[in-house]
């Protein structure tokens, strides 16, 4: 009897190993009650934001509906689902009609938003005339600034695979694109004083009836543009013209740092600056390099004998190195003037 242990012993191991179970689940429990209501109220900012997002776009003249919204993603998400999407481009009188469309953010991370879109897409114009679009592919990400929803976004990126547009009423009309990319952010260096903007954007093997009809070869088109502007305004209902003169009058510029263009054996290479001058004109400088206009030429029913005009057997060949211009409203292909531009406004 003097090897058991005292009676109050037993009750006091019981309440330890009772308090090493019952600690650790109250923890988990408040941690989950928190984590739910962080959760809860993200999903509440989310909608928040996408509701601000939509109400500044009708103000732009773009009336976005999402019907059947949808809420999910917990735990680490907050996803929101349109049923299906319609957007009203009220200066172009066009009506888009898109499938179900997704905008996730991590719960974490509530300025970084992807978005993707099933297809296909119904563009209808006021004359009741429609075009399909369809896709493999539409996704999309977009990095707000949180302080200030009505600017443009601090990022932005567009990718579509396998896309296809065409009427069904009108079997001319048909194209279908391997891919495209887009993608636009500020400039980290020039934004804060000049309020500048990189884009770049490609296009991949591109396919167009009619474009294959005029040019007489099925060759696919690509095309790719790296470009910066400064001086943008931001998101306005004004005008076209007064947001021009806005960019002219701020001493706005396009920096185009390439511009490439290859359908076949036609390449162009081209870079250069772009602005307005006091008269509204376009005011431009461009470097550009092409091969394979000879070929061009005979496709337009041209003789290429008139490249010999423009220097030698480089340019008869059809490869030339020129310089597209303008001085005081006059625009010039390398020393030869084409004409005056007219003021845009």
């Amino acid at each position: 009897m003097s090897d058991l242990p005292p009676l109050d012993s037993v009750p006091v191991k019981k309440s330890f190993h009772m308090r090493l179970v019952v600690i650790p689940l109250a923890l988990v429990g408040v941690l989950a009650a928190g984590w739910s209501a962080f959760w809860y109220q993200q999903v509440s900012k989310f909608e928040a934001r996408l509701d601000e997002l939509i109400a500044r776009e009708a103000t732009l003249g773009k009336q976005w509906t999402c019907a059947d919204r949808k809420i999910g993603g917990y735990p680490f998400r907050v996803e929101v689902t349109c049923g299906s999407t319609s957007l009203v481009l009220k200066d172009m009188k066009l009506t888009l009609g898109i499938g179900a469309v997704r905008a996730v953010a991590q719960a974490y991370d509530p300025a970084l938003m992807i978005i993707e879109a099933d297809g296909p897409m119904l563009i209808t114009n006021e004359a009741g005339e429609t075009w399909t679009t369809k896709w493999d592919v539409a996704r999309s990400s977009v990095r707000l600034d949180l302080k200030n929803l009505k600017d443009l976004p601090e990022r932005s990126s567009l990718e579509m695979k396998a896309i296809s547009i065409f009427a069904p009423n009108n079997p001319r009309v048909s194209t279908t694109i391997e891919a495209i990319d887009m993608q636009a952010r500020r400039n980290p260096e020039k934004f804060a004083t000049e309020r500048a903007f990189d884009l770049a954007f490609t296009v991949t093997n591109l396919v167009d009836f009619l474009l294959n009809e005029l040019s007489k070869t099925n060759d696919p088109l690509s095309l790719s543009y790296d470009l910066t502007i400064t001086r943008n305004p931001e998101p306005s209902n004004k005008p076209v013209t007064e947001q021009l003169e806005l960019w002219r009058s701020q001493g706005g510029l396009l920096t185009l740092r390439q511009l490439m263009v290859n359908r076949g054996t036609f390449n162009l290479v081209m870079n250069g600056e772009l602005g307005l001058d006091q008269q509204h004109r376009p005011d431009f400088r461009f470097d550009t390099k092409v091969k394979g206009l000879d070929e061009l030429l005979k496709v337009a029913g041209q003789k290429p004998d008139i490249l010999n005009l423009l220097g030698g057997k480089r340019a008869a060949s059809g490869e030339m190195n020129f310089n597209l211009r303008t001085l005081s409203g006059q625009a010039f292909i390398g020393p030869l003037p084409l004409g005056k531009m007219p003021p845009l406004y």
